[in-house]
């Protein structure tokens, strides 16, 4: 019953879905690029035929270099465009959107060595669906995610760095995330009469 066609009353326009996400980060370190990852929740809801959106929200974690830990977690919305006119197994898009981020590094062998910061950020994109059904899919992105506000840094002192979240500029990290959805309803078949 899962798998059968989703009636839709008018256009596809309306459609809501849920998914699962498993998101993966790159970012730099004093050591070279960490890789993080974690596990997060979206929904979607279709504007037109070429448009969708997507929220959001995730949390990741991943090694800071060789003695620290780096967390970030994500909520954020994004504009999804799509550059075909009917729905087909592979299913192209372009995407960006606002984020609100938040980051803590802390030293894996002294708890009182952390540092963490609220910002801003912005990402942006591609990614397709792959349709496995009518009603499901697949989806693989990959973004950029930049980072407006206060930057953390390393700070060495006496043969041990201290993190503090006291760094200016822009930093960033590159964002590759893979999803499972499943399109629930037509929210405007409920809406209108």
């Amino acid at each position: 019953m899962g798998q059968k066609p989703l009636k839709i009353k008018y256009t596809t326009a309306g459609i809501f879905a849920l998914g699962v996400r498993v998101p993966f980060g790159f970012a730099g370190s004093p050591d070279g690029v960490n890789i993080s990852q974690g596990l997060g929740i979206n929904s979607r809801i279709q504007l037109g035929k070429h448009y969708n959106t997507e929220f959001y929200g995730e949390y990741l974690n991943g090694r800071y270099g060789d003695s620290a830990v780096r967390n970030n977690a994500h909520i954020g919305a994004s504009f999804m465009l799509y550059t075909q006119n009917k729905l087909r197994r592979v299913q192209p898009f372009f995407f960006a959107g606002p984020d609100a981020d938040y980051e803590k590094i802390h030293q894996t062998t002294d708890a009182t060595n952390v540092a963490s910061r609220w910002n801003f950020a912005a990402h942006g994109g591609l990614g397709m669906h792959i349709n496995v059904s009518w009603r499901s899919d697949i989806t693989i992105s990959t973004a950029y995610m930049l980072h407006f506000g206060p930057k953390i840094e390393t700070i060495s002192t006496n043969d041990q760095q201290l993190y503090v979240a006291d760094g200016k500029g822009v930093d960033g990290q590159l964002m590759v995330t893979v999803s499972m959805n499943f399109k629930m309803l037509d929210l405007w078949k409920k809406i209108r009469w």
